[in-house]
């Protein structure tokens, strides 16, 4: 019967205790760094989050501008969202706080006519946050 080869210890060297040890710390370190990031993308993703978008808008005249949004939240939760009319540079020339109730849902769309002190020619939601 013939035996294992025998590795030859200069060639490949010992794998001692020390090299162990290490390999056994890089993964508790990585299994330690794996487990925190787990941690924090649940807790990210556990948070409240609110998105508004704007579906469309319609410059009436020179003072104002009808801009329609959608928003997307937690069906019990009340939020304020700020939607701006933006002129031909990008300036704001008008802004409406609108309030989007608990009664209105999850996903809502949302009408609301901006003033403005001169011509617009967009509408904006620039977010929403959470009522006080």
């Amino acid at each position: 019967m013939a035996s294992a080869p025998v590795r030859p210890a200069d060639r490949y060297g010992d794998p001692g205790p020390l090299r162990r040890r290490l390999r056994l710390a890089v993964v508790v370190a990585l299994a330690v760094a794996l487990s925190a990031w787990a941690v924090w993308a649940g807790i990210g993703l556990a948070t409240d989050r609110i998105d508004a978008q704007e579906q469309g808008f319609d410059v009436v005249d020179d003072s104002k501008v009808v801009v329609v949004f959608s928003v997307a939240k937690r069906a019990d939760q009340e939020v304020v969202c700020t939607v701006e009319a933006l002129s031909s540079t990008s300036a704001r020339v008008g802004v409406q706080q609108v309030p989007v109730g608990a009664d209105d849902g999850a996903t809502s769309v949302q009408t609301v006519t901006v003033l403005t002190q001169q011509r617009a020619t967009t509408g904006v939601v620039k977010g929403c946050a959470p009522a006080s």
